[in-house]
């Protein structure tokens, strides 16, 4: 995955990670569940029917839905920044938003959501507005992604490529759907190792595979080195930029930084000057820049102080723009498990008094 988030105060520490599956994934690729049964009521041919899966209905956009701007997840319902939502069916590993819905990877259970690794794979499914398909993927549950603009989805295929000769392995395939069209515009092996000479049991272990959309026309494929892939023509060449770390406390223009002060966090400018951020609650807990301009965070209101979080705690999800400082509280967030899509600046957070984060 990305560089994870800052390590932060128990309320909103990112829910813990590198586990395995216990249901739908597998740390070995081809023991994961391969489109066997649709969550939803999908079955493995698309949207409540059975048979091999129609590419049709998940690699081909005709009613996209909007993928920008803050979205989030709880009780297997994805909620778009443009306050529709997609249902999923079920509790979700990983997704992501693009073409005409949410492409993701389902977990055993709500509490099992963060329960992966980089070597954890999975089904990859398909959501939209009629219901859930199969796209007859096994894929590394932390290697999708998407563009910002939602027309492309990318992944590594984990069981289509040739097995190496040490551990019986499959190497890894980095793929691109430009979902406009439907065609795979990238389809690459390049910097996932070679089967002949590398042991991938071992190395992908050592590495976070992924495909990372640092803006609309252009790619990262994590692996064994990274390569840069131009879109949309598929150009790969190698690179040592990464794209910038969902979780920088720097925003995205350089000109504003959250300054963690435990549970009174503040945003300074790039001279530092303070922004007085307006929660309308004693504490905050500022996360991570969705833009330019706008910070996700946590608001924290009850009789508790300091870093105490318990019993009578409220805490919702909200936005603060900058240079004002005023904040939007999130509908439907308060005291909720959130779940954030892949290239976020968190992975979930916990905001429920009794759970406390993990």
């Amino acid at each position: 995955m990305p560089t994870g988030p800052r390590t932060r105060t128990p309320l909103a520490a990112v829910l813990a990670t590198a586990l395995l599956l216990g249901a739908g994934c597998s740390d070995t690729p081809g023991e994961g569940e391969r489109g066997t049964e649709g969550t939803g009521g999908g079955g493995a041919g698309g949207k409540g029917t059975s048979g091999p899966p129609d590419d049709t209905a998940w690699t081909t956009s005709s009613d996209p839905v909007e993928a920008g701007g803050l979205v989030w997840a709880s009780g297997g319902v994805v909620h778009l920044s443009d306050g529709t939502t997609v249902d999923v069916g079920g509790p979700m590993a990983t997704y992501v938003v693009a073409g005409d819905g949410v492409y993701f990877t389902p977990a055993a259970s709500d509490a099992a959501a963060t329960e992966h690794g980089s070597m954890t794979t999975g089904p990859l499914r398909f959501a939209d507005r009629d219901g859930v398909s199969d796209t007859g993927l096994t894929v590394y549950v932390e290697s999708i992604g998407s563009s910002p603009d939602g027309r492309y989805v990318g992944f590594v295929d984990a069981t289509s490529g040739p097995a190496d000769r040490f551990s019986g392995h499959p190497r890894g395939t980095a793929v691109v759907v430009d979902l406009t069209s439907g065609e795979r515009v990238v389809e690459t092996a390049d910097a996932m190792g070679d089967p002949e000479q590398d042991d991938l049991a071992r190395d992908y272990a050592e590495v976070d595979l992924g495909v990372r959309f640092a803006d609309a026309g252009s790619a990262v494929v994590e692996g064994l080195g990274d390569v840069l892939v131009s879109l949309p023509d598929g150009e790969v060449t190698p690179t040592d930029q990464s794209p910038r770390s969902p979780a920088d406390p720097v925003s995205p223009d350089g000109a504003w930084s959250i300054d963690d002060r435990g549970l009174d966090d503040r945003i300074v400018s790039r001279e530092g000057r303070p922004v007085p951020v307006r929660t309308g609650t004693p504490r905050r807990d500022l996360r991570w820049w969705l833009d330019d301009s706008t910070v996700v965070g946590i608001a924290i209101s009850g009789p508790a102080t300091g870093q105490q979080i318990g019993p009578g705690t409220t805490s919702t999800l909200v936005t603060c723009q900058v240079p004002d400082g005023r904040c939007t509280p999130v509908d439907g967030t308060t005291d909720e498990r959130i779940l954030f899509p892949v290239g976020a600046g968190d992975e979930a957070l916990d905001l429920d008094p009794t759970g406390g984060g993990s």
